[in-house]
C-alpha cells in the first residue's frame, strides 16, 4: 500500500502507472483489455497499476461502487479468451482519503511479450479490438506497437536484466552463539537469454558527496533476516540463475561502522547515496545496474 499511496500523491501518469475516476463498466470490457496488455508489453521490469477512484490532474477522489467489480475470475477468463499469452494481474480494493478505491496490478513476471489480441472483439456489431493487433504503453498512453516497438521487446528477450532494491536492511550471521551483524539488499536477476548464468563474484559501489567506496559481495541468497555460517560464499559456490527465468535474491555485504555512519548521515541530510551492483559470470560478462538509496 505504500507504493500505491506514493503513486497516488505524485499524481503522475507513465509507463507504468494509470488513473481512473470509475472502474470499467460492463460494455468497455474492450477498454480493459487494451490497458491490460498495453502495460504487460511495456518492458519496464517492474509492476504497473491502473488506479480507480482518483482524477490525478484536478485531484478529485471518488468512491468505487465495488458491487459493479466482478470476481476476478471473470476477468481473468476475459482476458484469457482474447489474449495471447496469458497475462498474470491481481484486482484489490483499498480505502484512502476516506474513498473506497481499487486497483489492477500488471505484474513484472509478464515477460513472454510480446502480448497479442487473439481474435476479434466486437460490441453491438462494432469490432473494437481486431486479431492480431498488439498495444504497448508509451508515456501516459497506449498506441498500437511500431515495427521499433517489436524489436525493443525481442531485444529484450534476449538480455540478462539486474533489478535492485533501494534499501540496505540488517542481516544476521549465527554461528552458534555467536552473531555477526551484515547487510543485505534485495535484488531481480532476470535470465530471458537461452544460457545458464552462473555468478562468482561482484561488488557493490557506493558513491558519496565526499566518498567512492567498492565493497565485496559475500553471498547471493533467498531473502531472510538471519543465515548461519553454512551458507556459502558466491566465490566457493558461483550463483547459477537457469535460462528463461527470473530470480528474487538478497546481496549481502558487509560495511564498517565509519561507513554505515556516512550513509545514514547522508541519509539524514537528504543527499542520497548512489548504489551501482556489478556481477560477474564465470566468463567474465559483467551485469550492472545502479539507483540510489533510500533508506537503512
Amino acid at each position: 500500500m505504500e507504493k500505491i499511496i506514493r503513486l497516488i500523491e505524485d499524481r503522475k501518469e507513465t509507463e507504468s502507472v494509470d488513473f481512473k475516476l470509475q472502474f470499467y463498466a460492463k460494455e468497455c470490457k474492450s477498454d480493459m483489455i487494451k490497458d491490460i496488455v498495453s502495460f504487460a508489453n511495456c518492458c519496464i521490469e517492474e509492476d504497473k497499476y491502473i488506479i480507480f477512484g482518483f482524477d490525478n490532474k484536478d485531484y478529485i477522489f471518488n468512491n468505487i461502487d465495488y458491487d459493479k467489480i466482478e470476481d476476478i475470475s471473470n476477468y481473468v477468463q476475459l482476458l484469457n479468451e482474447n489474449v495471447e499469452p496469458f497475462i498474470d494481474f491481481t484486482i484489490d480494493k483499498f480505502k484512502y482519503k476516506n474513498t473506497d478505491m481499487a486497483y489492477i496490478c500488471i505484474r513484472k513476471t509478464n515477460t513472454n511479450r510480446p502480448y497479442m489480441i487473439k481474435k476479434d472483439f466486437a460490441r453491438n456489431g462494432a469490432t473494437l479490438l481486431r486479431r492480431g493487433e498488439i498495444y504497448i504503453r508509451k508515456s501516459a498512453n497506449n498506441f498500437i506497437a511500431s515495427r521499433a516497438d517489436l524489436d525493443v521487446i525481442y531485444d529484450a528477450r534476449n538480455q540478462i536484466k539486474l533489478n535492485l532494491d533501494n534499501v540496505f536492511y540488517k542481516v544476521t550471521l549465527k554461528n552458534g552463539i555467536e552473531k555477526k551483524f551484515l547487510w543485505g539488499l534485495k535484488i531481480g536477476l532476470i535470465n530471458n537469454t537461452n544460457m545458464n548464468l552462473s555468478i562468482d563474484s561482484g561488488k557493490l559501489l557506493i558513491k558519496t558527496k565526499t566518498y567512492n567506496i567498492s565493497i565485496e559481495i559475500l553471498f547471493i541468497e533467498n531473502y531472510s533476516e538471519w543465515y548461519t555460517t553454512s551458507i556459502m560464499n558466491i566465490k566457493d559456490s558461483p550463483f547459477s540463475i537457469l535460462r528463461s527465468t527470473q530470480s528474487s535474491k538478497v546481496i549481502i555485504f558487509e560495511l564498517s561502522e565509519k561507513l554505515e555512519q556516512i550513509i545514514k548521515n547522508n541519509l539524514r541530510l537528504n543527499e542520497n547515496p548512489s548504489i551501482e551492483i556489478i556481477l560477474t559470470d564465470l566468463d567474465g560478462n559483467n551485469y550492472i545496474n545502479s539507483t540510489e538509496l533510500k533508506s537503512m
